[in-house]
């Protein structure tokens, strides 16, 4: 879509211009150009891309405004219908309410089959082909209505946006609205939407949101902004220092570092803030804090701070401190504000190696893959240490560097296939397993490695992880389920013929089958043995949880009976067949 808004006209610089240049083309200028028929008489000929967006605007915002709001995207027909035709009266108000009604049903073909703006969800049921669009629309209805004086600031930001501030399904309603306010408002916004020290449920979302906020200005507006954005700084700090985000889900710090880098140096007066706030404040984490500070600490570096003239001065001697997890921060920080830099690799280089602790070790390994990959030292350096090192995190954190970095040096493979077999560590070689299925799902090694794993590796639990990686990323590959039921029969160990049955009810066209499968009948592990026979009583609890007569639930067993490697306790006790399931591919009956 922005090539073909490209072909025409230059990208609008903001999110909000560029979907508002593409719903122009798609509600008006591909019907041109396509030269769609309407009726002489429809209401339609007369409506331009404004006209038309006033429609869409209308009925997005009868959407939120149902019970499930925004998140559902749907709306009834019967409700569209009568949307679209209410907004056309005010359009035409003189027009015929049978021109008006033809016009609706009309627009909403066209919408559905040729602007493709709407889409079936369901009988009668309709929702935006796009989320965006939705978003956008609410985010320009909510607008026009303050820009008309319908709603005042004070009710815009009270009712409309800090009441929904909580509410994920209007985080992007809210960020397109803030991109277009004047500076003084979104000012005003930001100054109520930052938390405060009171402990409310939603305080780390709004800080979230806050910063999102921040990232959809313009440059040129951010310097009108000094004042909260050094709030926003301040706030931050203070959750940092209390490990606030460590009690909430690590997206929400990842949302945090990317709107910080997408600000960069334009944030407001970042090097005065990096003076007034320190870099020692913050490279003192607890073992609660050091999962933000290590994705918050390098955005700063990259972004607000990176103009500082001392920032390189500070974060060497923050290096050079006795704290292992400052030193793991500082070097995702270097590596994000220098990469490429000469001086900065060898001595990334020297910490990878020398470093007494293996978690930083590990992470100089990491920022030299991401940050340093066309430096000549870096690939040998991570070839050696994910062999050499005595540590199993940091060769682990080599080797996923050489498979997701290096992936297409021949021997980054063989290396992987090589220490799932002989690394000393079992974590190493479970961690090389699901590489192997991540990196090089196409390669015809992969499969047939993760196969003789499942079987030859003296270790059970290696077995069992291989196992359930073949099943996880290759079960729609034609030699696996015949392996799976050989497993499910023949292994030694519980566990692995539970997990082989696992990955064989996933891959069954009965889709009740994992529920039943499992043994607390919810489709999660653990499973069923297949060696042990499924119970009357097992029936009645798998009906009894999922709802459905005994009967049906024995039917259902039955079925599944037929398709895998089960055996059925009612039927073993009648001397009933099992089923011709139960024999390997390749068996042979006596």
């Amino acid at each position: 879509m922005m090539a073909i808004v490209a072909r025409h006209e230059r990208l609008a610089r903001s999110r909000a211009g560029l979907y508002d240049q593409v719903l122009s083309v798609l509600c008006y200028g591909w019907d041109l150009r396509k030269e769609l028929s309407v009726e002489d008489d429809s209401l339609l000929r007369d409506l331009g891309p404004e006209e038309k967006k006033r429609l869409l605007r209308a009925v997005a915002w009868r959407m939120q405004a149902a019970e499930e709001g925004l998140r559902a995207n749907a709306i009834a027909e019967p409700e569209l219908l009568a949307t679209l035709e209410a907004q056309l009266a005010s359009e035409f108000p003189r027009a015929d309410p049978g021109r008006r009604k033809a016009a609706a049903r009309r627009l909403v073909c066209l919408l559905q089959e040729r602007n493709w703006m709407l889409t079936l969800r369901g009988p009668a049921l309709y929702g935006f082909v796009h989320r965006t669009f939705l978003e956008h629309l609410c985010a320009s209805e909510l607008l026009r209505r303050w820009q008309e004086r319908e709603i005042e600031t004070e009710e815009l930001i009270r009712d409309h946006l800090l009441a929904r501030a909580g509410d994920d399904s209007w985080r992007e309603v809210i960020r397109l609205v803030a991109a277009q306010l004047p500076p003084k408002v979104v000012a005003r916004l930001l100054s109520e939407l930052l938390p405060t020290a009171e402990k409310t449920a939603d305080r780390v979302f709004r800080l979230v949101l806050a910063f999102q906020c921040i990232a959809e200005q313009e440059p040129r507006r951010l310097p009108e902004l000094a004042e909260p954005c050094a709030k926003a700084m301040r706030t931050l700090y203070a959750f940092l220092r209390e490990g606030l985000l460590e009690l909430a889900p690590r997206e929400d710090a990842r949302q945090i570092a990317r709107a910080l880098r997408e600000v960069g140096p334009a944030w407001p007066n970042g090097p005065a803030l990096l003076d007034e706030l320190g870099w020692r404040k913050l490279t003192t984490p607890t073992a609660d804090t050091i999962l933000a500070d290590s994705i918050i600490l390098p955005a700063l570096a990259a972004g607000p701070f990176r103009e500082h003239p001392r920032l390189r001065a500070m974060l060497l001697d923050e290096l050079a401190g006795d704290d292992p997890s400052v030193r793991q921060c500082v070097i995702r920080a270097l590596a994000a504000r220098f990469p490429g830099d000469a001086e900065i690799g060898s001595l990334l280089c020297e910490r990878a190696v020398e470093d007494p602790s293996p978690e930083a070790r590990a992470q100089a390994l990491r920022a030299l893959a991401q940050n340093f990959r066309e430096t000549p030292e870096t690939l040998p350096l991570l070839r050696a240490r994910a062999v050499e090192d005595w540590d199993s995190l940091p060769r682990v954190a080599a080797l996923e560097a050489l498979a997701g970095y290096f992936r297409d040096e021949p021997e980054v493979p063989k290396l992987l296939r090589h220490r799932a077999v002989e690394d000393p560590s079992s974590f190493v070689r479970v961690s090389v397993l699901e590489m192997l299925a991540k990196y090089f799902p196409a390669s015809p090694e992969t499969a047939p490695f993760l196969r003789r794993r499942a079987v030859d590796d003296h270790d059970a639990d290696l077995c069992y992880w291989a196992l359930d990686t073949l099943g996880r990323h290759f079960s729609a590959a034609p030699e696996t389920l015949p392996f799976l039921r050989q497993r499910a029969v023949e292994d030694p160990h519980p566990s692995l013929r539970a997990t082989a049955l696992r990955w064989l009810a996933h891959a069954s066209a009965l889709s009740e089958a994992e529920l039943l499968l499992s043994r607390n009948s919810d489709g999660l592990r653990p499973f069923l043995d297949p060696r042990e026979p499924v119970t009357e009583e097992r029936v009645r609890k798998a009906a009894a949880k999922l709802g459905l007569p005994e009967a049906e639930v024995r039917r259902r067993y039955e079925e599944l009976a037929e398709q895998l490697p089960i055996t059925l306790a009612w039927r073993a006790a009648n001397g009933g067949d099992q089923s011709t399931s139960t024999r390997c591919p390749g068996a042979t009956s006596s």
